[in-house]
């Protein structure tokens, strides 16, 4: 897979992943990736969701899929695994390295309107606990509608319930967070149709 065929401000760098300008500010705690990375391997939280992930892909499967902010490449290692190609997006330079040497194969760091992807260029886009940390969360749901190539996928988790947004929501560069009502709205505004929730 040539990347600088689809995302076409990206140029491969010197350490191994594919880099582009970053012109937009990262919402996220600077030692965020080092602090899941030592979390990854036995956290119930993250097995829980890599099996509610691989429900769905088993339920909806999926060819090409860009994991959108998908941090040390966990995603993106396990759908690589199962010999799905996958592209990662990630913004941060740690987590791009971190992604390269667990041995993933396709990473950019960028971010997703930096990245001059070319319409229509994914079957699927992983969005797994990113929309909080986008400030404008319409626009960036427009952005992914424009590089799924119909009938494209968008497998999206999202923290629940604003009445728990806490001062670690703060910390770790959320926003917001989403009751499934809302993001269902959110989500068919944006062109989107639902095809599984929970």
């Amino acid at each position: 897979m040539n990347l600088g065929q689809i995302a076409t401000n990206a140029s491969l760098g010197e350490h191994g992943f594919w880099e582009t300008p970053i012109t937009e500010k990262l919402s996220y705690t600077e030692n965020g990736h080092e602090l899941i990375r030592e979390r990854e391997e036995d956290s119930f939280w993250f097995a829980h969701r890599i099996n509610c992930f691989l429900k769905v892909i088993g339920n909806y499967p999926v060819k090409l899929l860009l994991d959108i902010g998908g941090g040390n490449g966990q995603f993106s290692k396990l759908l690589q695994s199962n010999n799905i190609d996958t592209v990662l997006l990630e913004p941060g330079k740690k987590g791009a390295s971190n992604a390269i040497q667990n041995g993933v194969k396709n990473v950019i760091n960028g971010s997703l309107f930096d990245a001059g992807f070319i319409g229509s260029s994914f079957s699927s886009v992983g969005l797994l606990d990113v929309l909080e940390h986008i400030k404008n969360d319409d626009s960036f749901l427009i952005e992914i509608y424009r590089i799924l190539k119909p009938p494209g996928r968008l497998i999206i988790t999202v923290p629940a319930f604003q009445f728990l947004f806490s001062n670690f929501d703060r910390e770790v560069g959320h926003f917001r967070r989403y009751t499934l009502p809302d993001l269902k709205k959110k989500l068919t505004q944006n062109g989107f149709q639902i095809n599984y929730e929970t």
